[in-house]
């Protein structure tokens, strides 16, 4: 139930409000039209400033299009009712009525949908447009409408008449227009505040004044008396202010020209315009002069609105920035190419602890920190030579005494309107190194210290992560995931070097015996045991004891021959006996281990894993041998491979 009544309250509503659009053009158009009646020379002949269309032609562009066709028609009867009253011929008066609505729709049409308030003349298009619509092709229109009425009628529609006309409705239409849409949208009241309103008056009254000291006087022509104050009439009130002033002229203007006055008047009786029919009708020389305060006023109103709405534009574009900057939690650096400071934002008392006019004083080197202020020093010396930017990351100290790491990111730029020392310019000396003093960076500087922080503490983190991943958990040694990463890369460098590597294969003797009579958990300390006999038993810091299998042990020796291999794999299978851990299922009745020797010269085309198999082949013989032993085994290579021993 809700909807339909809400439909039928809004359908209601928008009626009304047509009905009073309706009222309120014909009320309008009809005081307009026959209150202008001293405006008048003669109704045929057209006023010098026609008011009614340029009322119409406001009111319409304020409502939807749907509307357009009743207040047409409210306008073209309340147009007939104005000629009525004023004792028009009546067989006319339907067809002026009507082609005055013509010239309105036409206008309208052309203006629609891009200007509804006054404030939109300000823009040079809208301006143009409107000068097009209100001012030439609507007054055009009527003009031609009537001439062809007179033609069809067979009678002459005279120039000066047609003069008249045009002028009189092109000033009426872009007199008229403004004051309505802002009568319409409210803009009027900005002219009416408290702090305004008085000046508004003022410079009304003081216009109507020296109106009447031009208009009402035959003794001196002081007409150009009146352009200074509608010069600021049209610098404070814009179109709405030059509009309601410019009624004040004409009205002045028409009622001192009517009654025989002023200097427009006195042009009727000059002998120098007695070939000039057009310029001696008085008429037609105020609408000439009201034409001549449109066109240098309208035209000045759109630059100042141009000109403010770019000077308003630009500080709020200088605030916007200027809040940025203040506010960032960055902190913003401009220099020259130099690496002059020319501004630094608030945050540098955060990030750096140093206020913003002693930090415009230092240089990078006052507070980056000594081990890196050679890389840094570098770095912005190789930016500033190649004019290219690039990002830093540095220790800085704070001004509390604490460090702090700082990310900068210098930004090169040239640019035109980067104004350098002007002094200097101005003076001739230029120490800027850009060829024109427009160039320089944007640097940009941040705390990274909690990111820092928590960087080094995940490369800790994935360091210790990489170190598990690649140790055996019960001996500590190394997996065999890392025993053939480390082999891999001692034989790369032992290739580049020319030097040997060895691999010692260890296996603990009857281990599975030990496990079935002593239970594992006792194997595992048994193994661990091992493993530190075997460490015992190193002696260079690049040798690698890993865990390669369960009881098996394996040992990378960079650049150590066989018989030196050989010593090593005594050392670690004394080291074992030497336990002297009971071993009862063994001969010995001891835990032994068994160890098996290879090495070899690398070639280019030889296999690291080829000592390792030669390793774990003399693993096998001490074994089959009795155990308890060491067997030396050397990898031959092809002939044509073969690196001569040093």
């Amino acid at each position: 139930m809700s909807g339909p009544n809400n439909s039928s309250s809004g359908e209601r509503s928008a009626a009304g409000m047509a009905a009073m659009d309706a009222a309120l053009m014909g009320v309008g158009v009809f005081v307009l039209v026959a209150g202008f009646r001293t405006l008048t020379g003669n109704f045929t002949t057209g006023s010098s400033l026609w008011l009614a269309n340029g009322f119409a032609l406001g009111l319409l562009l304020t409502v939807p299009r749907s509307r357009w066709p009743l207040l047409l028609a409210a306008g073209t009867i309340a147009g007939a009712g104005g000629a009525f009253y004023l004792h028009a011929d009546a067989t006319v008066i339907p067809w002026f009525a009507l082609f005055d609505g013509v010239e309105v729709l036409v206008a309208a049409a052309l203006l629609s949908g891009t200007i509804r308030r006054a404030d939109d003349l300000t823009s040079r298009s809208n301006f143009l447009r409107f000068l097009a619509g209100a001012a030439l092709l609507g007054p055009a229109s009527l003009v031609l409408a009537l001439a062809l009425f007179y033609f069809v009628l067979g009678q002459s529609f005279e120039l000066v008449a047609a003069e008249r006309v045009l002028i009189g409705h092109a000033l009426g239409m872009t007199v008229m227009t403004p004051v309505v849409l802002a009568l319409r949208n409210g803009e009027i009241r900005r002219y009416l505040r408290p702090g305004i309103i008085a000046e508004t008056l003022l410079m009304l009254v003081l216009l109507a004044a020296i109106c009447a000291l031009v208009f009402f006087q035959n003794t001196v022509p002081l007409l150009f008396l009146i352009f200074p104050p509608m010069m600021r009439v049209a610098y404070r009130g814009g179109f709405v202010g030059t509009a309601v002033a410019l009624l004040v002229v004409v009205a002045s203007g028409a009622l001192a020209t009517a009654s025989g006055y002023g200097p427009i008047a006195a042009m009727r009786t000059s002998e120098n315009l007695a070939n000039y029919p057009l310029l001696a009708d008085g008429y037609i020389a105020l609408q000439i002069f009201n034409a001549s305060l449109l066109v240098s006023l309208f035209p000045m109103i759109v630059a100042i609105a141009e000109g403010r709405r770019a000077h308003q534009a630009t500080e709020e574009l200088q605030n916007r920035l200027r809040l940025l900057m203040d506010h960032s939690s960055d902190v913003i650096v401009l220099t020259d190419l130099d690496g002059r400071r020319l501004y630094v934002s608030p945050a540098v008392r955060e990030v750096m602890g140093i206020e913003p006019e002693q930090f415009l004083r230092l240089t990078w080197r006052d507070y980056v920190h000594e081990l890196d202020r050679g890389e840094i020093g570098a770095q912005i010396v190789e930016a500033q030579r190649t004019r290219t930017s690039r990002v830093l990351v540095f220790r800085a100290n704070h001004a509390s005494g604490a460090v702090v790491w700082i990310e900068a990111n210098m930004k090169y730029f040239r640019d035109r309107t980067f104004d350098l020392m002007q002094a200097e310019k101005d003076s001739g000396v230029q120490r800027n190194r850009g060829v024109e003093g427009d160039e320089g960076f944007v640097v940009t500087m941040r705390d990274i210290s909690a990111r820092r922080r928590a960087e080094l503490e995940l490369e800790s983190a994935n360091a210790e992560l990489a170190t598990l991943i690649r140790k055996d958990s019960l001996t500590g040694l190394a997996n065999r995931r890392r025993f053939d990463e480390v082999l891999e890369a001692a034989w790369a460098r032992a290739l580049a070097g020319g030097w040997p590597i060895a691999v010692l294969m260890i296996d603990v003797d009857h281990f599975k015996q030990f496990n079935d009579c002593y239970g594992h958990q006792r194997g595992d300390l048994c193994l661990r045991d091992v493993a530190d006999a075997i460490i015992s038993g190193l002696f260079h810091p690049d040798d690698v004891a890993a865990r390669y299998g369960g009881e098996e042990f394996a040992v990378i020796l960079p650049r150590t021959t066989t018989d030196n291999a050989a010593l090593v794999a005594e050392r670690i299978r004394r080291a074992v006996q030497d336990l002297r851990r009971p071993h009862m299922a063994s001969p010995l009745g001891i835990l032994t281990v068994s160890v098996g020797v290879a090495a070899a010269w690398p070639v280019a085309h030889g296999d690291p894993l080829a000592v390792v198999r030669a390793a774990d082949e003399a693993l096998y013989t001490s074994k089959n041998e009795g155990r308890n032993r060491t067997t030396l085994l050397d990898v031959s290579w092809p002939a044509g491979n073969a690196i001569p021993a040093r």
